[in-house]
């Protein structure tokens, strides 16, 4: 492809308020002259005789950061209680220091958007403090009038009684009792100027969970920002949020929603087809980009847009865009759940840029899935310039790249890449085309396939199908290769046809070209050998997951990691 599609998303980000940025993309905090600065040692601090600064009466004026000797709290609870609702409070937690509590802590909501109260880290080094909650019902919780201009930023959330590979796991509760690690919940007045940066949150129930009074979107987030942390190892959703206008950018998810494979025998651990990276029910003006997702239960990003006895638009303005997805069974399901078969759900949505690779390896919840991105009944939108890469195997018989469902208009699905997805050549295995529309009993006008390259040498995949005989549908331009046998390349309203046939049925005016790229052998794990690190999948997760607060590498950068793939996969 000479071009790629790339969304406008600036409409979006107009609505999210960035704090002032460093050099290496941290925000920076910074506190007002009436802030209290409240610290806590849990080693060397004594709540009886703990001070709460200001800026300009700490030891080292002014230095929030290094402050001196300050005279901290012993216990992070009492700390917290002296922060007061509507100011630009602080709680500062010393770094390398682990706090235990029991009962929910609700953090009181700033002044405003430019002077808010945070939760953050103090002293040298890049551990994070470490919060332990003793209990399943311990969390960090921002709540009802609380759910205004706050900042949490580099701390640890880790309930090791939670973690099977922990000395403190708990075999009758660590499953069952887990607390959520950040929950938000808004209340009557709704909630915003919200951002979590540069945290480690893992082993809780959902590590991040935001919700609204109902799903129908009343008293819904606006300006949640979500940037820079480590997400792992949840037993539910690595974020979950109804009803939320998000920016999600720049983090790890690795693990979430499973610890064992269905059929292991450990019933609260096993994965399940519920869990996933992303949940976002009803969740309008969405922004998605440049996240490293890895191995999820189930589904790296669900959206789902459910109607009841009619269908309304109910999500509008996402763009998911330059992340990149490795393992779990669905790359992006942006359909689903319950749909009502008379109309469209959904409005201007775009995925874009995205690379998606080993689809289904692990087969966690033993399906045979590896389905790149599922449209349904879209009203406008953009599937482009993604890249469908190697996955599909003797066991991952469902390969498929692109699908457009139901009752959706005005979509474009243009100039995305599929490489070598689907079983190997000879095996006879695949029951799923490449690309393909389903009806479901909806009607589609205007939706276009064009400038796709349907490459799937040493695949059995057939590269497209359309399930039943639409009107409004139109292929050009794409240019498709397979060893499938010719006479049964395609599929039309169910039947198996060549492409002669295909192109009758349908009027496409593609092409059959098996194109040669520049380097079809780049992966992520060239793209490690490039920048001189060990080129093996445990390697590239461990880069991923054992980075330090502060500790920023531009290298591993989803984009840079989709761009070294996709220059790979320019045609020559």
């Amino acid at each position: 492809m000479s071009s790629y599609p790339h969304p406008d998303s600036s409409p979006i980000l107009s609505q999210f308020n960035y704090l002032p940025l460093d050099s290496e993309g941290w925000s920076i905090l910074t506190p007002s002259a009436d802030s209290r600065l409240i610290y806590v040692d849990e080693i060397a601090g004594n709540n009886a005789t703990a001070v709460n600064y200001t800026p300009a009466t700490l030891p080292n004026a002014n230095d929030w950061e290094d402050p001196g000797a300050v005279l901290a709290y012993q216990d992070f609870v009492t700390a917290a209680s002296n922060r007061r609702e509507g100011y630009p409070d602080w709680v500062l937690c010393k770094r390398g220091g682990t706090f235990t509590f029991g009962g929910k802590i609700n953090l009181p909501g700033g002044r405003s958007v430019t002077e808010r109260s945070v939760l953050t880290a103090y002293g040298s080094g890049t551990v994070r403090p470490s919060f332990n909650p003793s209990a399943g019902d311990s969390l960090i919780r921002i709540w009802g009038d609380g759910c205004f201009n706050q900042v949490i930023k580099g701390i640890e959330i880790y309930p090791t009684w939670c973690d099977p590979s922990h000395g403190d796991w708990n075999e009758l509760t660590g499953f069952i009792d887990r607390p959520d690690g950040i929950s938000i919940y808004n209340g009557p007045d709704g909630g915003s100027g919200l951002l979590i940066e540069d945290n480690y949150i893992a082993h809780c129930k959902h590590n991040i969970r935001a919700f609204a009074d109902d799903i129908a979107g009343n008293h819904s987030h606006t300006d949640l920002i979500i940037r820079r942390n480590h997400i792992e190892y949840s037993k539910g959703q690595g974020i979950i949020s109804n009803s939320s206008s998000l920016l999600i950018e720049e983090n790890t998810f690795y693990h979430n929603g499973w610890w064992d494979q269905v059929g292991t025998g450990d019933v609260e651990g096993q994965a399940t087809i519920f869990d996933h990276s992303i949940y976002l029910p009803h969740s309008n003006n969405v922004l998605i980009r440049n996240n490293v997702t890895v191995d999820p239960s189930s589904i790296h990003i669900k959206l789902t847009s459910n109607t009841t006895v009619t269908d309304t638009i109910n999500v509008e303005e996402v763009i998911i865009h330059d992340n990149f997805f490795i393992g779990g069974e669905i790359a992006q399901s942006l359909g689903g759940n319950d749909d009502q078969n008379d109309g469209p759900r959904w409005r201007n949505m775009r995925s874009t840029w995205n690379c998606m690779t080993e689809l289904g390896i692990q087969r966690p919840t033993l399906r045979r899935l590896g389905w790149g991105i599922d449209a349904q009944d879209w009203e406008g939108g953009l599937v482009g310039g993604n890249i469908f890469h190697r996955y599909g195997d003797v066991e991952v018989t469902q390969a498929t790249a692109i699908g457009i469902f139901g009752h959706s208009s005005s979509v474009d699905v243009t100039s995305n890449t599929i490489y070598k997805i689907g079983s190997p050549t000879g095996t006879n295995q695949n029951s799923y085309q490449a690309l393909g529309t389903v009806k479901h009993e909806g009607e589609m006008t205007n939706v276009l396939f064009s400038k796709n390259l349907v490459q799937l040498p040493d695949t059995d995949l057939m590269p497209i199908g359309q399930h039943e005989a639409l009107t409004g549908v139109t292929f050009m331009d794409n240019k498709y290769h397979s060893n499938e046998v010719t006479s049964n390349w395609f599929e039309y309203d169910g039947v198996s046809m060549d492409l002669a046939t295909w192109q009758a049925n349908t009027g496409d005016t593609s092409t059959a070209t098996q194109v040669t790229f520049i380097d079809e052998a780049r992966t992520y794990l060239t793209y490690l050998t490039s920048i001189g690190a060990t080129s093996t999948r445990q390697n590239f997760i461990d880069l991923m997951r054992n980075r330090g607060s502060g500790v920023w590498d531009a290298q591993l950068e989803a984009r840079y990691i989709n761009a070294h793939i996709r220059a790979g996969l320019t045609p020559v």
